[in-house]
Order: C-alpha cells, then structure tokens, then sequence
C-alpha cells in the first residue's frame, strides 16, 4: 500500500493505526499472526495504537486541556511502549527504513 500525502484525503489518527496494524492485512506486523496468541496481539496493540490516538493525541490536539505531571509521565511511559513495539514490528515484518 503506497499513501499519497498531497491526497485530498489522507488517512489519519484511529483510521491509520487500523490500516498499519489491521489483523487481516496489516502493513506492519508484530508476530507470527497464524497462530490464536500472534493474532491476539496483532489485535491488541492495533487497538491500542488507535485507542491512544483517540484518548490522547485527539483531545490534546484539538483543545487546550491542562494535563497534571503525573499524567503526563504515565502517557509518555505509554507512547515510549507502544514506539518501542513499532520499532520490533518494523524489524519483525523486515522493512528497511530510509
């Protein structure tokens, strides 16, 4: 799959996590998906990405909401495992990155 970032419509947010990380056809896989446990966590981590997306990308970026230390700490905690399991599918699904 080949996106055009000058598109009229270029997916974005929840939309593109499922597309990236999609069970069925993922462009980015994290395991073995033919077994239950590999599809399990290609579905786990799919919705995760897209529920951090929604939960916290979405509200920060389109309002201005005050976010407590401790919060903020638990979010980049977040982030930082879910860029560190990004970084195991790129190598799992052998993509060279430029």
């Amino acid at each position: 799959m080949k996106l055009n970032p000058t598109a009229t419509k270029v997916p974005d947010g929840q939309a593109v996590m499922n597309t990236v990380f999609s069970d069925n056809a993922p462009l980015l896989e994290f395991c073995d998906r033919l077994t239950e446990t590999g599809s399990n966590i290609q579905k786990g981590y799919m919705q995760m990405l897209a529920g951090a997306m929604s939960a916290l990308r979405n509200p920060k970026a389109h309002a201005n909401i005050t976010i407590a230390k401790d919060d903020a700490m638990r979010r980049l905690m977040f982030a930082s495992m879910l860029m560190y399991k990004i970084d195991e599918a790129v190598k799992y699904s052998c993509i060279e990155e430029k």
